[in-house]
């Protein structure tokens, strides 16, 4: 696929994403259809394209935004979780979605306590 048709693939998928997610956000009762559609194809794509970590890849957070509305919604969350690959696709997402630290910086560099249960710290260095 050439690099227009590639651009103008993925301008579309965020659109369709961002799509979704708007409509899921306005009304609940749309949700069911959009989890009916296709035979549960568009929740098949959501979960997808969660579970591809890219850098500032709006498609995917759209696409996460969309989810969230379905998994929110209680008349329709047990059919997301129960496509096929949906928990695996989740749990991807959440694994990639972890805040990396780098092993030379910390965020508790120079920190030289622990706290250990009610009230208790204990002092190292």
């Amino acid at each position: 696929m050439s690099s227009g048709n590639h651009e103008v693939r993925a301008g579309f998928e965020l659109r369709v994403a961002t799509l979704l997610a708007d409509i899921m956000a306005a009304s609940e009762n749309k949700t069911v259809a959009i989890v009916e559609a296709g035979g549960g194809r568009v929740v098949d794509w959501l979960l997808e394209t969660v579970a591809v970590p890219k850098e500032g890849n709006e498609r995917q957070a759209e696409s996460t935004r969309a989810l969230v509305y379905l998994i929110a919604d209680v008349n329709v969350n047990e059919a997301v979780f129960a496509r096929p690959n949906a928990v695996p696709n989740l749990l991807r997402f959440i694994f990639s979605a972890q805040p990396r630290r780098s092993k030379e910086v910390s965020a508790f560099k120079g920190c030289h306590r622990r706290f250990t249960g009610t009230n208790t710290w204990i002092e190292f260095s």
